[in-house]
């Protein structure tokens, strides 16, 4: 008897397939590490919730008739009316394997990251990590240093649920450190010498656990993330603490004291949480987070007057205090220290005054340093703000108590206005996004303004004339057909083939071509924050009014524009077989991005020599892996992409795609200096346009120039500016040269512009001169095509002073 003749085949099927995995995820979470058995409760949440919800739609569905289980290979048990047992019993095994399969990666994760010190993992290494004996007093550990922030600072808890899962670990192991040292100073039961015995001790293993400042960005754990000159330099704080009244080099005499004070316990916690969060920080971060630090120990000495008092020492300055002012509030503090804050020796001394004064000394540096947080890594940002805020509001509480003539024992923030700071924190919009909506909002007002403009019904319309070639194309493709029957398709059929919905809704390629502009617009902005450089710089590519109506028109540009980033982001993140990929990709697309490959092969250079010789390790060391990765990768995505459009399409698919455009002679709305040229050509007769002759000579400088000439010139010493560079000299030598050609190099502006020499007034000068030419030749060329006037002499002279402006913005470029 066959299986299909079983009632029990369904049934069976089930436990065949599930029970192995199960009995393998349920062994390494629960046996081996007993992780679910602490999470009984979430786990079993988990796996039932979504199993009756997909019962009741399941049976739902089957008493409709939408589908039902074969009785043949079913056992014909049902849980309630319309509900299989096969069918409960599947979807809980499923949500059982999806729930451990989850908590078995995030704990496997978490092992490897916390105990092999890496990020870098495989299918092997996680399942390794599960089944191996790790140290368990680690994890107590961890636990215990949660413990100590929770119950030491309220706020910095709240702050650290903002940060991601490895910054946080290390920014509570941080503050662990930081509150065990402090409190080893503090503790007035134990001996001074005991306590700086413990500091000396703590001071050696800094020294000979923590490395200093280089090699930090290769390293990953707090002992490696973080120089040892803050910690040592928070310790020597310490020490300063435990002799603040019997050293006399020791003691806080003035305001320059308590800053320097200041700087030892607080901006060397602050210089360590840059590093935490942020493994190469700029000189001014550091800088201004020292400042911050300075801030929030102001605000916690104004803070904590009293509460020092009881412990027998006070920070405020002793050039504030009045003669017997300073030694009547210690002596107060430490005959009573339960009723401090209403003591009338206490109510004389006036400590709101001295608070007011240290708080306003902190709202001046305060106003300089919190504008660094928006130069730290941005999924940083949201935890460091409500940190720092939630500080600071405390200080502005103790300010408006203290304006009273009241000095609380310990100022405390209400937990309203806790979350209150913490939501708004969090939906406050960040510059990155603030940029991108902007993007997308300049692209959806123009997306409505040319529906409207072409639905008035007038000859010029908003939709580009290449849109209609692609919907068409797009339509000739779905019918079965080829795209290369509607006449003046010249792309891949790929292209057609992502816009197949436009004939459901027609301005879908339009929707898509403004998401490949967004698309480049995220990877920029990526990458100037990974370069340190403002990303307000992207506003030039997401906000510029010429690239939004582009692709809003219908021209596809967006779509090569976010491949081209994409190229530059995959090797600046040294993914080279993603680069590979990409290349290849684009190259297929539209063939002009082949010009990068050169600079992309200079540039990963590895270890190579950079004085090439003709001698065999030169020329075996110029094949590195990095650069064989890229050329086998990126020659197999083309190839692969291009021989399926071949097997679909023949050799139509290679003339219209690749082969037109050698010959191509577009004589109209054309800014190229050939333009005359290729106006005459064109009236001269199929003879004379079937010559190639003099398009290819016009090949060769173009080539020469974008291909060898810049990428040997600028391929090392910077890839972003040899990519503007070869576009800009591609288009400008090109045949044809129309406004969407212009896009290829200005998605490279935003990232090019931080260190250009076009930064000055020569700059703009090149910016005016830029855009005047265009206008000139557009005067022109309105007067021959609308208004029917000889203008060709015009238009030419027109051409070549818009060829010389390009040419003069080149040298720029290129420091000539």
């Amino acid at each position: 008897m066959s299986w299909n003749d079983l009632k029990s085949f369904y049934m069976r099927a089930i436990i065949l397939w599930t029970l192995p995995v199960l009995i393998f995820l349920f062994t390494i979470t629960g046996i081996t590490n007993k992780f679910i058995y602490s999470r009984v409760a979430p786990t079993v949440f988990a796996i039932i919730l979504p199993t009756l919800y997909l019962c009741i739609i399941d049976s739902i569905a089957i008493r409709a008739g939408t589908w039902h289980i074969n009785e043949k290979t079913s056992l014909e048990l049902f849980v309630w009316s319309g509900l299989p047992i096969e069918e409960a019993i599947f979807f809980l095994v499923t949500n059982t394997m999806v729930v451990l399969g989850c908590s078995a990666f995030d704990l496997a994760f978490s092992i490897i990251h916390t105990f092999n010190q890496t990020d870098d993992f495989s299918f092997a290494s996680l399942c390794y990590a599960l089944l191996q004996d790790n140290d368990e007093q680690v994890v107590e550990d961890l636990v215990e240093c949660v413990r100590v922030l929770r119950q030491g600072s309220s706020s910095f808890y709240t702050s650290s649920f903002f940060f991601k899962e490895t910054i946080r670990r290390d920014l509570v192991v941080l503050y662990a450190f930081c509150r065990y040292t402090d409190d080893v100073t503090d503790n007035v039961d134990i001996q001074v010498s005991v306590r700086s015995a413990r500091i000396e001790k703590l001071a050696e293993f800094v020294m000979a656990n923590f490395l200093p400042r280089a090699n930090l960005r290769m390293l990953r754990f707090l002992s490696h993330k973080v120089p040892r000159e803050p910690l040592i330099e928070l310790l020597e704080g310490y020490a300063w603490d435990l002799n603040l009244d019997t050293a006399h080099e020791r003691r806080i005499r003035f305001e320059e004291d308590l800053v320097e004070y200041a700087r030892h316990v607080a901006s060397s916690v602050a210089e360590l949480c840059v590093y935490v969060v942020d493994p190469a920080p700029q000189p001014a971060v550091l800088c201004s987070a020292r400042e911050m630090g300075v801030v929030l120990q102001l605000t916690n000495v104004a803070r904590d007057i009293l509460t020092d008092a009881v412990k027998a020492r006070t920070y405020v300055p002793e050039a504030w205090f009045g003669t017997g002012e300073r030694d009547a509030l210690l002596k107060a503090g430490r005959l009573t220290p339960e009723r401090l804050e209403h003591d009338t020796t206490i109510r004389a001394l006036k400590p709101e005054q001295h608070a007011l004064r240290l708080l306003t000394m902190a709202d001046t540096m305060h106003k300089r340093s919190a504008a660094a947080i928006a130069e730290l890594p941005e999924e940083s940002q949201i935890g460091i703000r409500i940190a720092t805020d939630g500080y600071y509001a405390i200080g502005k509480r103790l300010a408006e108590i203290c304006k009273l003539g009241q000095y609380p024992m310990r100022a405390r923030l209400p937990t309203h206005q806790k979350v209150f700071l913490s939501l708004r924190h969090l939906y406050t919009m960040r510059n990155s996004e603030i940029l991108l909506l902007g993007g997308c909002i300049l692209r959806l007002i123009l997306l409505f303004y040319g529906h409207w403009q072409d639905s008035l019904g007038t000859q010029v319309k908003y939709t580009d004339i290449d849109y209609r070639v692609f919907t068409d194309a797009a339509r000739f493709m779905q019918a079965g057909g080829s795209p290369y029957d509607r006449a003046t398709y010249r792309y891949t059929p790929l292209l057609a083939w992502l816009l197949i919905p436009n004939q459901y809704f027609a301005s879908w390629g339009k929707v898509l071509f403004a998401g490949g502009d967004i698309l480049a617009g995220w990877l920029m902005i990526l990458l100037l924050r990974a370069r340190h450089q403002r990303i307000e710089w992207s506003a030039a590519w997401l906000l510029n009014p010429m690239v939004a109506v582009i692709s809003t028109r219908g021209n596809c540009e967006g779509l090569l524009g976010a491949l081209a980033i994409a190229l530059l982001y995959a090797i600046e993140k040294d993914q080279i077989t993603l680069a590979g990929l990409v290349l290849g990709t684009a190259v297929h697309f539209k063939i002009y991005p082949i010009i990068y490959a050169p600079s992309i092969v200079l540039a990963l250079n590895g270890a190579e020599d950079p004085q090439f010789s003709w001698t065999l390790a030169s020329i075996t060391g110029f094949f590195n892996r990095q650069r064989l990765v890229v050329a086998i990768v990126s020659f197999s995505a083309f190839s692969v992409l291009s021989a399926l459009m071949f097997h679909f399409y023949g050799m139509e698919f290679v003339q219209h795609t690749f082969l037109y455009h050698i010959s191509r002679s577009d004589h109209r709305h054309n800014f190229s200096p050939y333009h005359l040229f290729l106006y005459f050509k064109s009236s001269a007769g199929p003879e004379a346009q079937g010559s190639t002759i003099a398009a290819l000579l016009a090949f060769l400088p173009q080539m020469l120039l974008s291909m060898v000439i810049l990428p040997l010139f600028l391929a090392r010493k910077s890839l972003t500016t040899c990519f503007f560079a070869q576009t800009f000299a591609f288009v400008a030598f090109n045949k044809v040269v129309t406004s969407q050609y212009f896009m290829w190099y200005l998605v490279f502006l935003p990232l090019y512009l931080p260190t250009s020499p076009l930064l000055s007034f020569s700059g703009l000068a090149a910016l005016i001169l830029w855009i005047a030419g265009q206008g000139l030749w557009l005067y022109y060329a309105y007067g021959f095509e609308i208004l029917g006037n000889n203008t060709f002499n015009q238009m030419w002279i027109a051409t070549l002073l818009f060829f010389a402006v390009n040419m003069y913005i080149l040298g720029k470029v290129v420091n000539i």
